[in-house]
Formats: structure tokens, C-alpha cells, sequence
């Protein structure tokens, strides 16, 4: 079951929180915008590129209102919302992605306030858990996670939603952030589990040697006095990171000074989905999971062989009643984009 506590290692003091949460603010600066919006009960995260984390909560004190929340973050840093209703073992987390008409993703930036409307979630886990035997349908491994986000529609030209070939925060691409997996299947998130590697201290999937915000408080490392958030200053701490391992002797310690130095930690590009995935993501996802990485009990078909994905797919094409046929005549005139289909998903 969910442990009581937040994220182990995204415990803040109460001072680191507020300068990183920055939800009493409602004025744009220069450097951050609000995304606001109204969601009831519910704590609500960023997981940002670069190893920043931000939080807030949705305001229940209003009468009358849906618990509006304002959370500042950063111009031109892409992040990640996540949503937790509940406390405790009842504790719910819910992935937030965003759609439009040309693409999906959890992934985003903005560099103007953005509204994104009330979100409806699941209020509590998924009931079929409790059960014996369990009978989840939303949460298949029972872990407190939702296993595909919830998808809010943004049409704003300010609010981009960035689609990665390689996502820095999302190894495998199931919409689920790094810090939300189960890693060691315990039925406890990454970020919460005491058995959780020691690779990414802050538990936000961003390893050690690449995070510039080694505790997430939202400062960057260049620049915070106390990188591992434990009251003994940088030049003071012979264990900056708090992996136990003493700095002399601390490989990931040293690399992440090169890469603060010499700015050589890796740079995760944007780069534009091909044709193939963007029909991937419009006309098999529903069924097959995003990327064809099914999350059900309808087959997975990423990695597929590229010639035999075609031969399923035309074979039952004169056999409308046949799911393969069905999917068959649908592209029987648009042999270029179902190629296109087989091109990308034999190569994820």
C-alpha cells in the first residue's frame, strides 16, 4: 500500500518549500508563469527537465469553488504535473497529460499564464484492490498510481506540449513520470520507497550525475549552499549528496561537478514525432498503449517485426469481421501512412 509520507526525498524544510512551491504568488515575472486551474483536495507536482521540483495545493478554504490552485513555474523548462488526492495508505496519484489536435504528451512548457480548467480525477484508489481476489481497473499493479494519465485538451498557442523521442523523466515512455514507477514491482512509487536506488537521491528521475537540484528545493546546485538539503552548509559537508559515500570517493558527486563546470550533461531534445507516430498516437494507442507498449490484456505491438505488422494487418483485409481485417480495410487506400505505422512501431 501507498506510505503515508511525501516522497521520501522530496521532503523539504518549511522555508526550502515555500521558495520552491511559490503558490501565494499570482503575478508573472520575468522568468515564470502560473498554471492555475481548479481540482478538489489535491496536491499538485512538477517534475521539470533539469531536476527542479514544485508543488502546491489546491485551495479547499474557498466556499463555493472547485479548490482553484496557482503553481509558478519556470518560462521555457519543460515539466510534468502529477496529482495526489488523499492521504496515507488512502493516498491517489493521477499522471496529468495535455492533447491538442496534432499531438499528446505529459511533457510541456509555457511562457504565459495558462488556465487549464477544472480536472476530474479519480478521488480515491482504485476500489478492485481491495478485493480478494483484487480486480483493480485503473491501477493494475495496485501500486496507488493511475496507469494512464488523465488527458486535458489545451488550445494556446503560449502552452506547448513537447513530444520527446527520448524522454529525460519518462525511461520508458508510458506516460507514468520516472519518480511514480514501481521499479521494484513492492507495490510502492520510486519516490516513496525506502528500497529505492540510490542512483537519484531525490527520487524525480533524473540521475545523480545530471540533476542540478540534487534535494528539490528548487534552487540549482550552482547556487544552493546546501545541495542535499540536511543544515550543513556545501563547504562544510564532506557528503554534498547524502549518498553516504564521502565526496573525495564519490563518482557521481565528481561527474556532476564536470558537467556543472564544463556543461556537459546530456541536452534532451525536442525533436518532431514522425508521421508514424503521430498515427500511432491518433489510431492505436486507445487499444494498444501509447507507443504500442500496451498496458492491458490487448497485445503489445511495439518492437513488432516491420513486414509481419503489415501481413496481420492487409491478410484479413476481405474479412471485415476480423480485428485485423477490420484495421485492415480501414487503411486498405493508405498503404503509406499504415507503412508509416509499421516503420515506427518496429523500431520503439
Amino acid at each position: 500500500m501507498l506510505s503515508v509520507n511525501k516522497p521520501k526525498l522530496l521532503a523539504l524544510s518549511i522555508s526550502a518549500l515555500l521558495a520552491a512551491c511559490s503558490s501565494s504568488g499570482t503575478e508573472q515575472s520575468d522568468t515564470t508563469y502560473n498554471l492555475r486551474g481548479t481540482v478538489p483536495g489535491t496536491t499538485i507536482e512538477a517534475f521539470c527537465d533539469d531536476g527542479r521540483y514544485f508543488s502546491t495545493q489546491s485551495d479547499h478554504s474557498v466556499e463555493d469553488s472547485q479548490h482553484p490552485f496557482n503553481l509558478e513555474l519556470p518560462i521555457g523548462l519543460s515539466c510534468r504535473l502529477v496529482m495526489t488526492t488523499g492521504e496515507g495508505a488512502d493516498a491517489w496519484v493521477t499522471p496529468i497529460g495535455f492533447f491538442n489536435v496534432n499531438t499528446s504528451s505529459i511533457a510541456f512548457e509555457s511562457d504565459d499564464d495558462i488556465d487549464i480548467g477544472h480536472v476530474a480525477l479519480y478521488l480515491e484508489k482504485d476500489p478492485g484492490c481491495d478485493l480478494v481476489p483484487a480486480a483493480p481497473t485503473y491501477d493494475f499493479n495496485c501500486d496507488g498510481v493511475q496507469d494512464l494519465p488523465i488527458y486535458i485538451e489545451i488550445d494556446d498557442d503560449d502552452f506547448e506540449i513537447i513530444t520527446y523521442v527520448a524522454d529525460p523523466l519518462d525511461d520508458d515512455r508510458d506516460n507514468i513520470v520516472d519518480a511514480y514507477e514501481d521499479d521494484d514491482d513492492d507495490g510502492i512509487p520510486n519516490s516513496k520507497d525506502d528500497n529505492y536506488g540510490t542512483d537519484d537521491n531525490d527520487g524525480d528521475g533524473i540521475e545523480n550525475a545530471y540533476d542540478v537540484d540534487d534535494d528539490n528545493d528548487g534552487l540549482n546546485d550552482d547556487i544552493d549552499e546546501d545541495d542535499d538539503n540536511d543544515g550543513l552548509p556545501d563547504d562544510e559537508d564532506a557528503d554534498d549528496d547524502n549518498d553516504g559515500i564521502d565526496d573525495l570517493y564519490d563518482e557521481d558527486y565528481e561527474d556532476e561537478e564536470d558537467d556543472h563546470e564544463n556543461d556537459s550533461a546530456p541536452i534532451f531534445t525536442n525533436d518532431e514525432p514522425s508521421a508514424g507516430r503521430l498515427l500511432v498516437a491518433t489510431q492505436c494507442a486507445q487499444c494498444h498503449g501509447t507507443d504500442g507498449f500496451s498496458l492491458t490484456d490487448i497485445d503489445a505491438i511495439a518492437g513488432e517485426n516491420r513486414s509481419e505488422l503489415l501481413e496481420e494487418t492487409i491478410e484479413y483485409v476481405h474479412e471485415p469481421d476480423n480485428l485485423m481485417g477490420f484495421h485492415g480495410s480501414a487503411y486498405l487506400s493508405l498503404n503509406e501512412e499504415l507503412e508509416s505505422i509499421a516503420d515506427y512501431l518496429s523500431t520503439r
